[in-house]
């Protein structure tokens, strides 16, 4: 009855546009209660992975992880000799369409003047002992480094990566943190240096990297 209840929810979904997220969570947390409670059936597997296409990104817009306001933009601290860094810019400059733009980020190089100025010249942090990776500066001031600070851009970003943010965030931060470590220590061997701190892009996006 519950189920067939949701069904007739999903058909008022399709003149209430409010309506759809919620009723995407409901039938899909419906249809893998049934597989948990029965067993699965031939066919299970397709109709989960239409109710995964199914869902609209749209539907969850990024926001701050840590719920953060200030005046100031936050901004993306990131190694400018690292390629891997080079990608992970260009990947959230490509996939922050669900990113409202008050939360969109700028980008400045670790070895920049922005960083010295907004960072290593503060005195209440110890900018020697900062990964030398990503830093991500948060509008209230506050930073971020290693796993917290993928699970604030991943937040930002909306959509798909907001979830993953949220199931990533269960984990311990000192096992997230070690595997960033180690993946941090050979991300140089494995990507080439590129030749400039700042990643090739458009003049629009390129506005937004500071030095």
């Amino acid at each position: 009855l519950a189920f067939a209840g949701i069904q007739l929810a999903a058909l008022a979904a399709l003149v209430l546009p409010r309506l759809r997220p919620f009723v995407w969570i409901a039938l899909t947390l419906a249809h893998v209660g049934w597989i948990t409670a029965t067993g699965a059936a031939p066919g299970d597997g397709v109709l989960l992975l239409v109710h995964a296409f199914a869902a609209n990104p749209a539907w969850w817009p990024g926001r701050s992880f840590e719920g953060v306001v200030g005046d100031d933009d936050a901004v993306l601290f990131y190694d400018g000799d690292c390629g891997f860094c080079h990608r992970s810019v260009r990947f959230v400059l490509s996939e922050e369409a669900n990113t409202p733009a008050s939360l969109r980020l700028r980008f400045a190089p670790l070895a920049s003047e922005t960083f010295d100025r907004r960072i290593a010249a503060r005195d209440d942090v110890d900018a020697d002992s900062l990964p030398d990776s990503i830093v991500v500066l948060l509008e209230d001031g506050r930073l971020r480094t290693r796993t917290a600070a993928l699970l604030e851009l991943a937040s930002r970003l909306g959509g798909l990566w907001r979830g993953l943010a949220l199931v990533a965030s269960i984990i311990p931060e000192g096992l997230r943190d070690g595997a960033y470590d180690a993946f941090a220590r050979i991300r140089k061997r494995l990507f080439e240096q590129p030749s400039d701190a700042c990643p090739i892009l458009p003049p629009d996006l390129r506005a937004r990297f500071d030095h």
